[in-house]
């Protein structure tokens, strides 16, 4: 994983429809990364090793855990999930989001 990057220089990977990933930076220990959604893209409940950590840039959404309860957050809204908190989120409008992980997720290093 590349410790220095411009955002340009990055790939943009897509998971699936309407949901895109660029990896920016990060070791080990620690990684960061950058989410575009479609508006009505869902992430559906899932769960991983990593602490994570997220502020939206842009845009509406909401996440929500296997209990039910649902949190909506726009522009500024910030979030975490700890290790293996089972989580997921959908997007009402288009958004942009950041997001770090520790450990860094090795999935994520491209």
């Amino acid at each position: 994983m590349e410790k220095f990057k411009d955002i340009k220089d990055a790939a943009s990977v897509s998971a699936f429809p309407g949901h895109s990933r660029i990896t920016l930076t990060g070791n080990k220990e620690l990684m960061m990364c950058m989410f575009n959604m479609k508006a009505g893209t869902r992430v559906e409940l899932h769960q991983h090793l990593s602490a994570q950590i997220g502020y939206v840039l842009d845009g509406q959404m909401e996440f929500f855990d296997e209990s039910g309860n649902v949190h909506a957050g726009g522009t500024g809204f910030s979030y975490a999930f700890d290790p293996n908190e089972k989580h997921g989120c959908v997007a009402i409008t288009d958004c942009t989001f950041v997001e770090c992980f520790s450990p860094s997720r090795g999935e994520y290093d491209n």
